[in-house]
């Protein structure tokens, strides 16, 4: 659902001022769920490939905006690209979107999750 790419700070961060930086670390550090973002990004950095199971990308067909000053088109596309290589990174993985969700999928548009996950399912079978 909306996953991190192990490549998404860095490819981000090459976009943005040190002050943007400082910002969104600051944003990030402090998000509803309570989880430490740059340790998880750094987890799924330093793990050099996924294993080779059944995998669905969904991938939201809005976004939820970006920060002031932000030039959204570029991150738009970065996204789009970071989700679609996500999908190629297994034998038979695929990508689907949720077009009328952002981030939030599972609350937006939970019927595409479940048919995700029977998709998953019907593969391990």
């Amino acid at each position: 659902m909306e996953s991190n790419h192990p490549d998404e700070v860095e490819q981000v961060e090459a976009h943005l001022t040190p002050e943007q930086i400082a910002e969104d670390r600051q944003m990030m550090s402090q998000n509803s769920e309570g989880i430490d973002l740059f340790t998880s990004f750094d987890q799924v950095q330093a793990k050099p490939e996924l294993p080779s199971v059944p995998l669905v990308v969904v991938t939201a067909g809005r976004t939820d905006g970006w920060p002031p000053g932000w030039d959204a088109q570029l991150f738009d596309r970065l996204r789009s690209e970071q989700q679609a290589d996500l999908a190629t990174r297994v034998p038979g993985g695929r990508q689907v979107f949720a077009e009328e969700s952002g981030h939030e999928v599972p609350a937006h548009q939970p019927e595409v999750v479940v048919e995700a996950i029977s998709a998953v399912l019907g593969d391990t079978e």
